[in-house]
């Protein structure tokens, strides 16, 4: 892949930081992982016994969404180009750490059917050329699902420390189309209910925690539990065209390129 590829990458620090113990019941992971599920399984073709369809995480980090979707049936696979960080002894058979995913092995590549991008792009200064790696190495992906943070005008110490270039909204969102490879279709905000608050904060000066902290005791993690679900009925309900801090979208494999269907989620897909 492409030297900015490498230059993102996290080390075993940033993996510490970003993805410390217990993170996963952290209510913003907590709620993404059951929106991720929900959208993948929207998405896949209809499994067959003798071959389930295969999802492969690229840029995944600890693992945290490859455990999740494997352990509600989908035969979800990670790989990441940063340091192994420690990860769930459960987990590390399905996750390769320090590899492009292009270059991981052909027959291992042909049994991929979709590709899940899940706050990677933004890490990119043109995250066209990591589209158009991927159309080349996995010719039998139709599908890429992917998650960026959304407005540009929450862009916060957060977005720096995390290696962000930019935040999508409608304004550049487009950008991800990549002529001759993948189009953008549907797209949609989620996490509704973070962008007021973190606008107030940009207004008043307040920059956001550059970590996240996970949860520790049985009663934060019963709280981070319930505000998860709180976001997940949030994103069932509201119109997915409403401002939110993050956004999901889908990018199709081009077969005719005179199609290019652009446009939002409903209230949810």
């Amino acid at each position: 892949m492409t030297s900015q590829a490498f230059s993102t990458a996290f080390d075993s620090d940033d993996f510490a930081d970003i993805y410390p113990q217990g993170i996963e019941r952290h209510y913003w992971n907590h709620a993404r992982n059951q929106i991720i599920a929900k959208e993948v399984r929207s998405l896949l073709p209809p499994s067959r016994k003798e071959q389930m369809p295969r999802v492969l995480d690229v840029g995944c980090g600890k693992g945290i969404v490859t455990a999740h979707l494997r352990s509600t049936g989908i035969d979800c696979w990670g790989c990441d180009l940063g340091v192994a960080p420690q990860v769930e002894p459960a987990t590390a058979p399905f996750l390769t750490h320090g590899v492009d995913a292009a270059e991981l092995p052909e027959d291992v590549r042909r049994t991929v059917t979709m590709i899940l991008l899940l706050d990677v792009l933004e890490h990119l200064e043109d995250p066209t050329q990591l589209v158009r790696s991927l159309h080349h190495a996995f010719s039998n992906v139709e599908t890429i699902l992917f998650t960026v943070p959304a407005r540009q005008e929450l862009f916060s110490k957060y977005d720096v420390r995390n290696r962000h270039f930019r935040r999508y909204d409608s304004t550049n969102i487009r950008d991800l189309d990549t002529p001759g490879c993948f189009t953008l279709g549907r797209w949609s905000y989620f996490f509704h209910g973070l962008y007021l608050p973190a606008r107030l904060m940009k207004a008043l000066g307040i920059d956001r925690q550059t970590e996240l902290r996970a949860p520790t005791t049985l009663l934060s993690r019963l709280a981070h539990s319930l505000v998860a679900t709180g976001f997940v009925v949030e994103d069932s309900i509201l119109p997915g065209t409403w401002a939110g801090s993050s956004i999901r979208g889908v990018l199709h494999r081009v077969h005719n390129e005179t199609d290019s269907p652009l446009g939002h989620f409903g209230s949810h897909s």
